[in-house]
């Protein structure tokens, strides 16, 4: 028996041969670069047999009669020029996935690095690297749906047609339903009709408050002032000579300073002795 290794797996002998990668991808390929030209510039390498499908539109090289093939799956994927130029070009890409491993050793040697120029002078430079995903997809045939056109002898749809073919059946006029309530609406208008009372009663006793004093003469008390709102008798008229006689006093103020006593004379300077 061979012996286990210290990770538990299983023996060397069960495990399960690496298949060899041969599926590979060139990227960094012009956005703008066809499918033919990319074909035709990989032709030295890339040769694929007569019955092999191809995801894309233009076929690579077939292989002659004289001439084996040399790819068993071929993909290019055109790239897209940014129309902002603060974008960067989505580069083309091509997947190939050789029969052998020499030649697709000897496609990497010769192509990787290869440079594509294009009208304005830019430069692309190729890479090939291994595919990430070895697995390539492969064509079947679409599998007949056993159900297909077997919808007119399910129950269902036979169900709905002689609904459809049926006479309308006579509707007979439903009755009105009738308003139905609940406890919490009953309380609630219970609740707004008491309010609305309250209210009619506190208005309808201001309103006679308010006729009672307007009725009754307003008596004043001395020393207290009478309550807003309450009107005030009207005053006698007054009896004639009471009024102050009007002053004879000279209307409006005497313009100027009022006038002081003469200031005295200067004294006379005394004259010089002779």
């Amino acid at each position: 028996m061979g012996a286990r290794p210290r990770g538990g797996g299983p023996p060397p002998s069960r495990r399960k041969a690496r298949k060899p990668r041969r599926k590979i991808v060139v990227r960094d390929l012009p956005p703008h670069l066809p499918a033919g030209v990319f074909w035709s510039t990989v032709s030295p390498w890339v040769r694929i047999a007569a019955g092999t499908p191809s995801a894309d539109g233009a076929q690579p090289v077939r292989a002659a009669a004289d001439q084996p093939a040399t790819v068993a799956y071929a993909e290019f994927l055109p790239g897209k020029r940014s129309e902002r130029p603060t974008e960067h070009d989505t580069p083309s890409t091509a997947f190939l996935q050789f029969r052998q491993t020499d030649q697709m050793l000897a496609f990497a040697k010769a192509f990787q690095g290869h440079r594509f120029q294009d009208a304005q002078g830019h430069e692309y430079v190729a890479l090939v690297d291994y595919a990430l995903v070895q697995q390539v997809p492969t064509a079947r045939p679409p599998r007949a749906d056993p159900l297909a056109g077997t919808i007119e002898q399910t129950p269902e749809f036979q169900a709905f047609v002689a609904s459809l073919e049926a006479p309308p059946a006579q509707s007979t006029p439903a009755a009105e339903p009738e308003p139905q309530s609940t406890h919490l609406v009953d309380y609630l208008r219970a609740q707004d009709e008491q309010a609305r009372a309250r209210k009619a009663k506190k208005a309808s006793k201001r309103a006679e408050k308010k006729h009672a004093d307007d009725a009754k003469p307003a008596a004043r008390t001395p020393g207290v002032l009478p309550r807003p709102g309450a009107r005030r008798p009207p005053r006698p008229p007054l009896p004639p000579g009471t009024l102050p006689a009007p002053s004879a006093a000279p209307k409006g103020k005497p313009k100027g300073k009022p006038k002081g006593p003469p200031k005295p004379a200067p004294p006379r300077p005394a004259p010089p002795p002779p």
